[in-house]
C-alpha cells in the first residue's frame, strides 16, 4: 500500500492509511459490490489469449504450489466468500511480524516521534500462527495448448530462479536475459528475428520472488514457423554456454541493466517499494548492492553459473496454437 503526499502531510497521511489498513470496516454491502467488480474481472481475463496462456504455464510448471493459483482466485471461491470470513483473513495476517513500514523524500524532524504515535503499535503481536509450505514447486515438462482467440503462434518457455535473497544470481541471470534478448543486436532477436525472419518478437522476464522466481522467454511467431523456432531457440539456448557472444555484448548488457537499476530508483515511492519489501524479508541490503556487484559477472562467470540455467531440458515448454 502507497501513499504520496507532501512533506508537510506526512502525519496526516500516516495516521489515515494506517486506519484504513489496519481498522478496516467490512461492511456487507461493500463488500458485496466489491465481490461484482472482481468476478467481472476474473471474467475479462479468461476471455483474454494472454491471459489463458500464462494462466495454462503457471498451473502446469508450478502446481500444486499456490503460485500455480489465479490472482484473481476462481468465480466458485469469490462468490462463495462472506465478510465474516474476510475480516478473520484480516487478522490473521495483518499483524506486526507480516508489517513494515518505509517513508522516503524529505523526512520531518519529527518523524520518529509520529511513528511511534501511531496506531502503528497497535498491531497484533500473533506468533503461533500455523506454518504453510513456502517451498517452491517447480515441474519440468512439454504441453501443447489449443488457445481461442490466439493470433498466430506462441512458444513459452520457463525455468527456476533462485530466490530473491540470491542478489548476486539474480544479477547475473538479468545480464543474461539482457544478452539474449533485449535489443535488436541481442542474441535471439539477431538471429531469429533480423537476419532468419522466423520470429515477429521475443521477451524475457524475470519473476523475483522470495521463495524462488521464475525466468519466463516468450516468443510470437508465425503458426507455420512455431516448429523451426523452437528449434532454433533450443539451439541457442544449448549454444549459450559456448562462444556464443562477445565482450562487447557483455558490457552492453551491463550497462542497460545498470541503467534500469538507476530507472528503478529515481521515486521516492519506488524506492520505499524497495526498501519496505527487503525489510519485510529481512534483506537490509544498500539500495544499490547490485550496481556494486556488476563487476563479478565476467564471460566465465555467466557461462560457469548463470546460462546453465537457461538449458532447454530444465524448461516447462508451453507451445499455444489458435484454434483451427
Amino acid at each position: 500500500y502507497h501513499v504520496l503526499l507532501p512533506p508537510e502531510k506526512i502525519e496526516e497521511g500516516l495516521n489515515l492509511i494506517l486506519e484504513l489498513l489496519l481498522f478496516p470496516k467490512i461492511e456487507e454491502h461493500a463488500f458485496e459490490m466489491e465481490k461484482e467488480v472482481v468476478l467481472e474481472e476474473i471474467s475479462q481475463n479468461i476471455d483474454q489469449p494472454d491471459e489463458i496462456i500464462y494462466m495454462t504455464l503457471l498451473r502446469e510448471c508450478c502446481s500444486p504450489h499456490r503460485y500455480s493459483r489465479p490472482i484473481l482466485g476462481d468465480k466458485k471461491t469469490v462468490k462463495n466468500i462472506i465478510p465474516k470470513q474476510m475480516k478473520l483473513f484480516h487478522e490473521n495476517h495483518y499483524i506486526g511480524k507480516n508489517c513494515t513500514l518505509c517513508i522516503a523524500g524529505k523526512l520531518p524532524n519529527e518523524i520518529y516521534s509520529m511513528i511511534n504515535n501511531s496506531k502503528l503499535k497497535e498491531l497484533k503481536a500473533i506468533t503461533d500462527q500455523e506454518g504453510i509450505n513456502k517451498q517452491i514447486t517447480f515441474n519440468k515438462g512439454y504441453k501443447k495448448e489449443v488457445i481461442p482467440r490466439l493470433e498466430g503462434g506462441r512458444i513459452l518457455k520457463a525455468w527456476k530462479l533462485p530466490p530473491a535473497k540470491e542478489n548476486l544470481l539474480i544479477l547475473g541471470a538479468e545480464i543474461a536475459a539482457t544478452m539474449l534478448c533485449e535489443g535488436r543486436s541481442s542474441i535471439i532477436v539477431k538471429k531469429l528475428r533480423e537476419e532468419q525472419r522466423i520470429i515477429e518478437s521475443v521477451e524475457i522476464d524475470l519473476q523475483i520472488l522470495e521463495e524462488g522466481g521464475l525466468i519466463i522467454l516468450d516468443v510470437c511467431c508465425p503458426l507455420d514457423n512455431l516448429k523451426i523456432a523452437e528449434v532454433e531457440i533450443n539451439k541457442i539456448l544449448n549454444e549459450s554456454t559456448k562462444e556464443l557472444f562477445t565482450n562487447k555484448d557483455l558490457d552492453r548488457a551491463k550497462k542497460l541493466v545498470r541503467n534500469n537499476i538507476y530507472f528503478g530508483i529515481e521515486l521516492s515511492n519506488q524506492i520505499t517499494s524497495t526498501l519496505g519489501s527487503q525489510a519485510l524479508w529481512g534483506r537490509n541490503d544498500s539500495i544499490l548492492k547490485s550496481i556494486k556487484e556488476m563487476s563479478y559477472w565476467t564471460s566465465k562467470s555467466l557461462k560457469e553459473l548463470i546460462f546453465p540455467l537457461f538449458n532447454p531440458k530444465n524448461s516447462f515448454t508451453l507451445i499455444a496454437e489458435p484454434e483451427k
